[in-house]
């Protein structure tokens, strides 16, 4: 019976001794479960919710801090930009590629402006002031160009010499026997000269090869080389004879073809003549006056006599080889 009662206490000094070991295990482990920071779950974004981000140190607000074995990193140096190439000459077609010569610093030379010279010993006019009487004429002359200018009048003295006259656009001066005039305006006289001798309009009138208004109103035309004529004006232009024609040159030439002869070649046609009414122009060829040929002055004249009674009148021309027709007609009027 004891030895029973010892085999069944065996088992449980044993869960007893082996509860006595687990007991410490398992405080230390609930120890070390309560000492250590749960884990947390990274936040899910959403659209009212964005995930918010840690600040980022700026490097003021965190500046690096050497470990205990190293040296605090540097700034890295700035290494300045190479420089660039030079860029490659321009190369054009047909021209040779050349050597320029190195610009030079001091600015290029300048010729210094020429004075004009004087033909009287260097006197200058600057200003001429002409009236009726030359006692009251001045002139303000200068002894060099780059002298200061004086008022000068009729009989006083400048640079030596002696004021004689003064126009409008000269001062005479004398020195001894000579006498020289020192001018302004160059030019003006001699436009003033020509323009003298330009025609007035009653002048112009008077040259022969000018038509009057009674025979211009007389020219009616109808199209570019078609024109009437009344009775009178006719008469009027067989009145005024060779006036018709002055001052027309002609010249014979000779036409290659075969059989056709010699034609008439026209130059010189004055304004407001005859020819140049009618639409005739310089280097046109007469060719024939109411389909006869004309091939010398005698024809042409012998050909207008003709036509004189007759109603109705053609010439045949020529222009840069192209032939053209110039019809006249008598025009009756009713009475």
């Amino acid at each position: 019976m004891a030895s029973n009662e010892s085999d069944k206490g065996a088992p449980e000094k044993l869960v007893r001794r082996v509860a006595l070991l687990l007991v410490p295990l398992l405080l230390g482990a609930v120890y070390l479960l309560r000492s250590e920071k749960p884990a947390t779950t990274p936040p899910v974004a959403s659209a009212s919710k964005p995930v918010p981000h840690p600040p980022v140190p700026s490097a003021s607000q965190a500046p690096m801090r050497a470990f205990s074995d190293e040296r605090p990193l540097a700034a890295p140096e700035r290494i300045p930009p190479a420089p660039l190439p030079p860029p490659p000459p321009i190369e054009r077609a047909g021209v040779p590629a050349v050597d320029l010569p190195l610009a030079s610093a001091s600015p290029p030379r300048v010729a210094a402006p020429s004075v004009p010279s004087s033909p009287c010993g260097g006197l200058f006019v600057r200003l001429i002031t002409v009236a009726a009487d030359p006692k009251v004429s001045f002139a303000s002359m200068a002894t060099s160009y780059a002298a200061p200018a004086q008022v000068v009048h009729v009989g006083e003295r400048i640079g030596g010499f002696r004021v004689a006259q003064i126009e409008w656009d000269r001062v005479w001066v004398q020195m001894g026997g000579g006498r020289c005039a020192v001018g302004m305006h160059f030019g003006a006289r001699d436009a003033e000269e020509h323009a003298a001798k330009e025609l007035s309009g009653e002048a112009y009138a008077e040259l022969p090869w000018v038509l009057p208004q009674s025979i211009v109103a007389g020219l009616g035309k109808r199209s570019e080389m078609e024109f009437e004529l009344d009775p009178a004006t006719i008469a009027a232009l067989y009145a005024r004879g060779a006036d018709v024609f002055a001052g027309l040159r002609v010249k014979v030439v000779e036409v290659p073809d075969e059989g056709a002869g010699a034609r008439l070649e026209l130059f010189d046609i004055r304004l407001d003549s005859l020819l140049e009414r009618l639409g005739i122009e310089n280097n046109d060829v007469l060719v024939a006056i109411n389909d006869e040929p004309v091939d010398s002055v005698d024809a042409v004249v012998k050909a207008l006599a003709a036509a004189r009674d007759k109603q109705s009148f053609t010439a045949d021309f020529t222009r840069d080889g192209e032939p053209f027709r110039l019809s006249l007609r008598v025009l009756h009027l009713e009475p």
